[in-house]
């Protein structure tokens, strides 16, 4: 991204990734702590490069500077279609994915409000199972 630029990614979005029009901590002070221990300055941190440095990216829509977010990107989308067979799980944090043997994804470990337990992925669906 050059400086000022305007990255939009993803489908049923946009997903906006822009500088904000105003200075904040971590990219005035920020910016000046990177250079100082030694990183490169570099425009487009989303390169793949990453020992080195830039004005920290925001998820702001720099037309009219209301946040972006995943969830007005996919879940708002998902929850308006009808035809979804996706299930949300308020309160609930996922701790980790579980793989197996050939490293495909086979459920994640989660918790809700203190309780933990598995949910296991089948294709496209889920199961519950209790820890």
């Amino acid at each position: 991204m050059r400086k000022g630029s305007v990255r939009v990614v993803g489908h049923g979005g946009p997903l906006h990734v822009s500088f904000v029009n105003y200075g904040t901590p971590i990219s005035t002070y920020g910016q000046k702590a990177f250079s100082a221990a030694g990183f490169p300055v570099i425009e487009d941190f989303s390169n793949g490069v990453l020992n080195c440095s830039q004005r920290t990216p925001f998820t702001v829509n720099p037309t009219d500077g209301l946040r972006s977010s995943y969830e007005s990107l996919l879940l708002e989308e998902m929850l308006s279609n009808s035809s979804s067979n996706s299930k949300v799980y308020q309160s609930t944090q996922a701790m980790n994915i579980l793989f197996d043997g050939t490293k495909a994804a086979i459920g994640v470990n989660v918790s809700t409000v203190g309780m933990p337990y598995i949910l296991h992925a089948r294709k496209e669906s889920l199961s519950v199972q209790a820890q």
